[in-house]
């Protein structure tokens, strides 16, 4: 595009030259030969004017080219690259006498441009310079212009002009439309000031720039140049400088709108996240484009409540290659999740009483990785407090690295749920299903808020070390869930099991020992505000396809000692386990030995992660036999 922009200052510096020669001998035929033979000399391409040029010499030299044809490329959508109703050039005769050439107006009526990308990325704005037409020069000298001359533009106009833009490779096209623009270049050596407007995509956009100095543009000399364009939905600005022919561009980007919504609306970018987000936004950072790479330097961006900080470097190449080093500050994830009146539904709906809690149903909608393939990340991140659904996490840092399609994510900060860890995740997504591995060594964390945030389990308290490794491969929550493998231990202190009271069955233990089986309820389901107290849990759970099996479920509580097995249904979110609860007959706490008498009874943990039930798996000839045991250990004891 810039190799555009020269040839177009270039061409109507030959047009200001041809008047300026041509105006000698007053003859248009000359001027149009002169001018239309240069072009296609310089570009290869015929240029052509289709009525007779006017030639007006009072009270200023008027030249009034009508009907302008630039030829396209051969094979392009369009016939022809720029098309013009009418070019009119107003000159003082006066200025013809002086070094400094004054143009009172020059008017381009309707211009088009017609820019065209083939297939291979080349554009038809890329002139052939080795094709000329017979006994035509090859070469593509620029135009010049004798020493110590000047230009002068009173008024410059462009009415009504547009500009179509067409990419073969994606097949899609973009308009510029209703393109009204005045400049004024009081000298080549000073500021060229723009300003006008146009319509994109049905929004009208206002524009306004200013180049410090054009003749230093033109030899591709450092410049310094202010854009400014504004919408309905964006402001964007740029101050800085350009060098080497635009191949090294410096300085400051802004950008600002009161609503992101509105911005991607107008893209026609669809979004499926609450409305209570995607509002106000601010861009600013240092900017540096040099060698086909842009970095960002003092880099800040506010979206909503959050706010963002860091730098990065993106380089355009395939893949594009984008590294990072960005402070998240405290980040909520949340309200920008899929909102549920956007989404179709893809479980059924579920409704619960106050009192009960709802289902867990795993998300069926497909995740979408693809994007990995076509992105190469080196990306440093921290942040103040990272919030995703009912997952809180601290302050934590981890990197990010992306190459052909595979990601690894290592934390080597995590500070959450009052503890402390590291891991890391890799995914593979070159090909469907994704796979993802995992390992994690979480140590002093409240099990209550993980295990609730993580897989919405919330009947075990405690706090301890959990770690985990894990893999798995899907497109979906709940395909990933359902092909979970690996293992996970954990070790809790000093907590609680709800929705048992393991304590009150060590209770009626002693209303058996004492006699008294009016105050025995065998058959109870102890849940709801019960809980049991622990000293210490232990565990270990093998996990194949969602099935997390154990065989070593430890507990110790003073008066109960618990070893269990089963296993944890996790696609269908069941439990089925079998605790053996040791009655101890003492008081002497968890320090008392395990093998004083007393009496076993089975506990049958059952059911769905939200309605957990415990109950003792005792049948009612197991029962009959507890109690003629008992009846008989008092004959002994009392006679």
């Amino acid at each position: 595009m810039r190799v555009l922009g020269k040839w177009i200052v270039g061409i109507l510096l030959l047009l200001v030259i041809a008047v300026f020669v041509g105006s000698q001998f007053i003859s248009t035929h000359d001027i149009v030969v002169q001018l239309t033979s240069k072009v296609q000399d310089i570009t290869g391409r015929r240029l052509a004017v289709g009525k007779e040029a006017e030639l007006g010499l009072f009270p200023s030299l008027t030249l009034e080219l009508p009907e302008i044809r630039f030829a396209n490329v051969s094979g392009s959508k369009h016939d022809e690259m720029v098309t013009m109703d009418k070019l009119v050039v107003h000159i003082p005769w006066l200025s013809l006498l002086s070094k400094q050439l004054v143009i009172e107006k020059f008017v381009f009526v309707a211009p088009k441009f017609f820019l065209e990308q083939d297939t291979d990325g080349k554009g038809n704005w890329q002139f052939n310079q080795q094709v000329a037409p017979a006994g035509g020069s090859t070469s593509a000298e620029k135009p010049s212009l004798p020493v110590d001359f000047d230009l002068n533009f009173g008024q410059v106009e462009i009415i009504d002009g547009g500009v179509t833009y067409f990419d073969a490779a994606t097949n899609n096209e973009h308009y510029l439309e209703q393109i009204n623009l005045k400049v004024l270049l009081p000298s080549l050596q000073q500021s060229l000031i723009l300003d006008g407007a146009m319509n994109y995509m049905s929004e009208n956009i206002a524009i306004n720039a200013n180049i410090n100095s054009l003749d230093t543009m033109m030899n591709e000399q450092r410049f310094d140049a202010i854009f400014n364009v504004s919408s309905e939905a964006i402001t964007l600005e740029y101050t800085g400088n350009v060098a080497k022919g635009g191949e090294k561009i410096s300085g400051k980007l802004t950008a600002d709108g009161h609503s992101l919504r509105e911005l991607l609306a107008w893209q026609k970018i669809k979004s499926t996240m609450s409305n209570e987000v995607l509002k106000a936004f601010k861009f600013s950072s240092d900017i540096l484009y040099e060698n086909n790479a842009v970095q960002l330097k003092d880099l800040t961006l506010t979206l909503d409540d959050l706010a963002i900080r860091g730098g990065s470097r993106l380089t355009f190449s395939t893949p594009m290659n984008i590294q990072a080093d960005v402070d998240l500050g405290i980040l909520n994830l949340t309200p920008y999740l899929a909102s549920n009146e956007n989404t179709a539904k893809t479980t059924p709906e579920i409704t619960t009483s106050n009192d009960e809690q709802a289902p867990v149903v795993w998300d069926n909608t497909a995740i979408d990785l693809s994007a990995l393939n076509n992105i190469d990340l080196d990306i440093k991140l921290k942040s103040t407090a990272l919030f995703l659904n009912e997952i809180k996490l601290a302050h934590n840092s981890l990197n990010v690295n992306v190459k052909q399609g595979k990601a690894v994510i290592k934390l080597e900060e995590f500070n959450a749920y009052n503890g402390q860890g590291v891991g890391s995740i890799n995914i593979n997504a070159k090909n469907k299903p994704y796979n993802v591995a995992s390992e994690f060594t979480l140590t002093a964390i409240d099990a209550e808020p993980l295990f609730t945030d993580v897989v919405n389990f919330n009947k075990l308290l405690g706090k301890g070390n959990i770690n985990w490794q894990l893999n798995s491969q899907g497109s979906s929550q709940a395909e990933f869930i359902a092909n979970l493998n690996g293992t996970l231990n954990l070790a809790i202190e000093d907590g609680a099991i709800k929705g048992v009271n393991l304590g009150a069955l060590a209770r009626s233990a002693q209303n058996l020992m004492s006699g008294n089986f009016q105050g025995v309820d065998l058959d109870k389901n102890f849940m709801h505000s019960e809980k049991t107290d622990f000293a210490a849990l232990s565990g270990q759970f093998d996990i194949k396809k969602g099935n997390a099996h154990t065989d070593n479920i430890s507990l110790t509580n003073p008066f109960i000692r618990v070893k269990g097995a089963g296993d944890i249904n996790l696609p269908d979110t069941k439990l089925a386990l079998k605790l053996a609860t040791k009655l101890v007959a003492t008081s002497q706490g968890q320090t008392g030995d395990e093998n004083v008498s007393g009496i076993t009874i089975p506990i049958k943990v059952s059911g769905p992660f939200h309605q957990v039930k415990f109950t003792p798996d005792v049948s009612s000839e197991a029962k009959d036999k507890i109690k003629e045991k008992v009846k008989d250990k008092l004959k002994k004891l009392f006679g």
